[in-house]
């Protein structure tokens, strides 16, 4: 006779590795999430008042810091407070306290991106009019201090745009700050194709570079979109201290616009895709398990089986296994997936802008800075 109760260790490992697998995935789930907190919060008119009040108090000390022209504080403030709601009042404030602290190209970034929401917000909420018009003539005024360029992206949708050796999020397409000099603007699309052109901007000028979507030339992710046949090409931009007219040449490679950053985002999604079927053939293989458990104690009420159910443990044994495999395929998968993930935002530089507030005269991206501004 065989027992089936050999498959009761089994069955109770079975469902530790459920509540272990389960628990994984919360925190896997906690932690992709967690990457969020870096970008705007919910807008003004979607914002609850436990989050009015919470962007407010933030709000509040950046205000009492910028008055002590306590500048790098009040911009973090001014962050913490975008974090919670993307008022263009705060962002406006972010504005100030950079050109302030003497990041104009960043602070030119935030004024024009103030300028774009205020605007499009005071078609429903009148009380935006008025920071609209404020983003608007300090625009201006910063506008005749740095070099910038605006892309328009036609035929398509790209992957990534860069700017020289910077990707530049879609909320600053409008107004990228750059040095002056040769620059080259890269729309990245599926399968390596790009569009891309180069452009002179001289300080004070701001340039619109129209990239054409359908007349993307075809190669690989390594090779530049401009002829590599010469073994060099241009600089994005130049030096501070050289003539506009004699950028400085280097070799192609330094010129892709990833540079040496492996894909960690497409690697992260492999990763989750491989993870997510492990979790599910553990899920089908432990059900199938169980019900044939199930199946193996309503044969045999006395504990004892026949001889003729010794396939049935066999079954048994062999969809745990597969189970258990699984689960350890998926938890592998997502830890991996979580991992990549975060190396791609530690490699991207909006990322290390978010964190830290440069104000040395530094291009770096601005895409979840904040603005100044007088309420909510």
């Amino acid at each position: 006779m065989l027992d089936p109760s050999t498959l009761h260790p089994g069955r109770r490992r079975l469902r530790s590795c459920w509540a272990l697998g389960a628990c994984y995935l919360t925190c896997a789930s906690l932690l992709l999430m967690s990457s969020s907190a870096w970008a705007d919060g919910v807008s003004p008119e979607q914002a609850t008042a436990d989050e009015r009040g919470e962007a407010q108090a933030h709000y509040t000390g950046g205000v009492q810091h910028y008055e002590a022209k306590r500048f790098a504080q009040a911009a973090q403030a001014f962050r913490a407070s975008l974090d919670v709601v993307a008022s263009p009042n705060a962002r406006l404030m972010l504005a100030r306290a950079l050109r302030e602290a003497g990041d104009l190209p960043t602070a030119f970034e935030q004024m024009a991106q103030t300028q774009r929401d205020a605007a499009h917000l005071a078609e429903r909420l009148p009380k935006y009019a008025g920071t609209a018009e404020s983003a608007e003539a300090e625009l201006r005024e910063l506008r005749a201090k740095v070099a910038s360029i605006s892309v328009e992206i036609s035929g398509g949708s790209a992957l990534e745009v860069w700017v020289g050796k910077r990707k530049v999020p879609q909320t600053l397409w409008r107004g990228v700050a750059v040095k002056p000099g040769l620059v080259h603007v890269v729309a990245r699309l599926p399968g390596g194709r790009r569009a891309w052109r180069a452009i002179q901007v001289k300080l004070g000028e701001s340039k619109t570079v129209r990239l054409d979507l359908t007349s993307a030339d075809q190669g690989p992710a390594n090779i530049v979109p401009w002829s590599a046949d010469a073994g060099a090409a241009p600089e994005s931009a130049s030096d501070d201290d050289a003539p506009a007219s004699e950028p400085r040449t280097t070799e192609v490679s330094r010129l892709d616009p990833r540079g040496d950053k492996p894909p960690y985002r497409e690697l992260s999604y492999v990763a989750a895709g491989v993870g997510a079927v492990g979790l599910v053939t553990f899920g089908v293989a432990g059900l199938m398990s169980q019900s044939t458990h199930s199946q193996l104690e309503s044969d045999c009420p006395d504990g004892a089986c026949p001889e003729s159910s010794g396939g049935l443990i066999d079954r048994g044994k062999r969809e745990q296994t597969i189970a258990n495999v699984g689960l350890g395929v998926g938890l592998v998968g997502l830890g991996a997936a979580a991992v990549l993930y975060f190396m791609d935002q530690e490699s991207t530089p909006s990322a290390a802008s978010r964190r830290t507030l440069r104000t040395a005269g530094r291009i770096h991206v601005g895409a979840g800075f904040v603005g100044y501004g007088g309420r909510f």
